[in-house]
């Protein structure tokens, strides 16, 4: 009755200062600005009832008014009262089960935390009697304000919302007397901390809760517990220690360690990170090895034992502990760590035993793709030392197919043998082979090993998976992450995109890749893209290589190109390696803009241009790299100064990424050497790959563009 009273009331009401059909046409197409600019009451009842017409307009926008309100200071109050969680009520309204979902994990720590109940009264009321699990942690929360706790256990909580679904029957057992202490206490101990701010936000608020119901429910030991586990969680490692050691004096290792791996961790991260105090961490935890008879507590003792050992670069010590750990991993993916570490100690500490031991290892990995930074170490070392025996010997225990290593040490024994410098029983032509038709192989040495064979490499004309790319399919979690986008919110965008990309369809994230693209946000456009492209669902599109390889900025690169003499596509190439077409972007070492200038290098590179040229980018000793035309400018006049000065674009390519001096050591040290295989024995991984990078994107950016076949570029730079 009440939407149809509304529905009946003349269009010429007004909502907020607007006639009721222009705010609702201003709803529907995006525009919220009325909504964060309105002045508003400050009661919660009376902001309630001014918003109320208006949010039976079109409850979901209200949700990504929300957001935007919750993270601008000068937006989200209004006298005492926040206006996100306004919002955020309205939209536990919305049609969408996601909507309603989001928003009411928003409110329940406000609802438990506020001191006003008009709050918790307009939550529960505006979740009804509706049997919506999504929105049930919520209404636990507003039967626990309200004293109701007989009810709470009647409640399904959704998964989603599991640590409320532990959380809220054991905290209304406990108000009421009936609890289980051990089982609340046990909540503290188990939960994970680490990378959850969202669990330990709840993990803060049930401690506060527990304190304020019964003061004195955790011992003195337990509450230093604690404060350890939260000051570690902080990354506050020195004050974790302080008050682990409390725990630790009085021997509680039975009562509050092995029993629980989360302290185990928590401590072990305190031992690894805070100062001086790995021995005594070492000390400590072997003690405990030795009387420790569960499985997935032994495990950590081990694998932190391993970290531990590693930070004192006691690397021969800390590999024992990590490969002893991974016989206790609970999963393959912890498993898989243990062993990447044990490579990694190897590499640092006795680099000649890493191809031998990775021999041993290999059966055990349960996903070599994990190991791809290894294996590109250990190429680099084989080509060095041209030890193609074992490189083959490698190769055939990996396994053929989506394998990063399995292409590069094809491509690499393909041209061992095409150069005569090994010999085995099969063709460099079925190595080739072996590479080019692995279409999820690296599209750098699929492009090589298309150009020996031969044959023009067509990314689109790729065996398809099973497809459903082109399916006219979607999703509510599609239509909700675009929405951010319709209501100017899509700078709050990606936590949401990684909780539900897995959940849409690639229909979806093509659009979502677009619409970030067109926000500006072109580093998390190109990443998007190349994530679905990968998934087993996926068949190629030209469509998503036009996202995957865009052309922003193109005016002033395909000028820059041509005023230096340089293809286009492989100075597209090089910024989108760079930058990825931020403008704005900067490195932690300080390289700023499209071209990852430092500022000494650019004002060289601005005196030359100002000598030669004429224009001069000097103001008061700085350049505005953040200026796309004045750093495309110097991107283009570096990488053809380098080229000049190196005689080659191969040379100029890695000397951009990493200097001029080291640009001259590697030419003239691999001057007996096919230039291909140049970047393989440079000793840094990310000049390495950087270089991979820049050539393949160049010579797709050819083949999308410029109607240059997709090998060509690399074919000449390699002559």
């Amino acid at each position: 009755m009440l939407i149809l009273n509304f529905l009946s009331c003349s269009y010429s009401q007004e909502v907020l200062g607007l006639p009721r059909n222009e705010a609702a046409a201003n709803l529907k197409s995006g525009n919220i600005n009325f909504l964060l600019e309105a002045d508003l009451p400050s009661g919660f009842s009376e902001a309630f009832s001014e918003l109320g017409s208006v949010a039976r307009i079109h409850p979901d926008a209200f949700f990504y008014a929300g957001v935007l309100a919750e993270n601008n200071i000068s937006l989200n109050t209004t006298g005492v009262i926040s206006r996100h969680l306004l919002f955020y009520t309205f939209a536990l309204n919305s049609n969408s089960e996601i909507i309603r979902r989001e928003a009411a994990q928003k409110l329940i720590l406000p609802c438990l935390k506020t001191a006003d109940m008009d709050l918790v009264r307009e939550c529960f009321r505006r979740l009804g009697n509706t049997k919506n699990t999504e929105t049930n942690a919520l209404r636990a929360a507003c039967l626990y304000r309200l004293g109701r706790y007989n009810e709470i256990r009647r409640i399904s909580i959704s998964p989603n919302d599991d640590l409320w679904a532990a959380l809220f029957p054991l905290l209304a057992d406990f108000k009421e007397g009936k609890g289980d202490r051990v089982n609340l206490k046990e909540f503290f101990y188990t939960l994970p901390l680490v990378n959850n701010q969202i669990g330990f936000a709840i993990w803060e608020w049930a401690h506060e809760e527990v304190i304020r119901i019964e003061a004195g429910f955790f011992s003195e030991a337990e509450e230093e517990l604690l404060r350890g586990r939260a000051a570690v969680t902080r990354q506050n490692y020195a004050q974790g220690l302080r008050f682990f050691r409390q725990v630790l004096a009085e021997d509680h290792v039975r009562d509050y360690f092995l029993p629980y791996p989360e302290n185990i961790s928590a401590l072990g991260r305190t031992f690894q990170y805070a100062a001086g105090v790995q021995a005594e961490g070492i000390e400590l935890f072997e003690e405990w090895i030795k009387v420790c008879d569960q499985g997935e507590s032994l495990y950590r003792l081990l694998f932190y034992s391993g970290r531990i050992q590693r930070q004192r670069e006691r690397y021969e010590e800390s590999s024992r502990f990590f490969i002893a750990a991974a016989d206790y991993a609970p999963d393959p993916l912890q498993k898989d760590t243990c062993l990447w570490y044990v490579f990694r100690n190897c590499f640092a500490d006795q680099p000649e035993n890493a191809a031998a031991l990775i021999m041993d290892l290999i059966p055990s990995m349960s996903d070599p793709s994990y190991f791809t930074d290894i294996m590109e170490r250990l190429s680099r070392q084989l080509v060095y030392t041209a030890d193609w025996e074992t490189m083959h010997e490698i190769y055939t225990m990996l396994p053929q197919g989506h394998n990063e290593a399995a292409a590069q040490f094809g491509y690499l024994l393909g041209r061992s043998v095409e150069e005569g410098m090994f010999q085995t029983d099969r063709t460099a032509e079925s190595f080739f082979r072996s590479v080019y038709e692995d279409n999820r192989a690296s599209l750098y040495y699929r492009i090589l090993s298309a150009n020996k064979l031969g044959l023009q490499l067509d990314p689109i004309a790729a065996p398809a998976r099973k497809s459903r790319s082109n399916a006219n399919r979607t999703s509510g979690e599609g239509k909700f992450i675009l929405d951010f986008f319709v209501y100017g919110a899509e700078k709050f965008v990606l936590p949401y995109l990684a909780k539900y990309e897995e959940m849409m369809f690639i229909p979806e994230l093509r659009k979502i890749a677009v619409s970030l693209s067109n926000s500006g946000n072109h580093i998390e456009s190109i990443n998007l893209c190349g994530r679905y492209m990968q998934r087993n669902d996926y068949s190629p599109d030209r469509e998503d290589l036009l996202i995957y390889f865009p052309r922003h900025f193109q005016d002033a690169v395909e000028s820059n190109a041509g005023r230096e003499g340089l293809p286009p596509e492989l100075l597209f190439g090089l910024v989108r390696t760079e930058s990825a077409f931020m403008p704005d972007i900067a490195s932690g070492p300080g390289a700023v803009g499209l071209g990852q200038f430092m500022l000494p290098t650019a004002m060289d590179m601005a005196a030359r241009i100002a000598r030669s040229e004429g224009v001069d980018y000097r103001i008061n000793g700085q350049i505005n790299l953040n200026d796309p035309e004045i750093n495309l400018h110097l991107t283009a006049f570096y990488l053809r100064y380098l080229i000049d000065e190196l005689g080659g674009t191969l040379e100029a390519v890695l000397a951009y990424n990493g200097g001029l001096g080291r640009g001259r050591r590697w030419r003239t040290g691999a001057a007996a050497l096919p230039s291909d295989f140049l970047p393989e024995m440079i000793e840094f991984p990310e000049t390495r790959e950087y270089c991979r990078r820049v050539l393949s994107s160049a010579a797709m950016y050819g083949w999308l563009y410029y109607g240059v076949g997709i090998g060509e570029l690399i074919a000449d730079i390699y002559r």
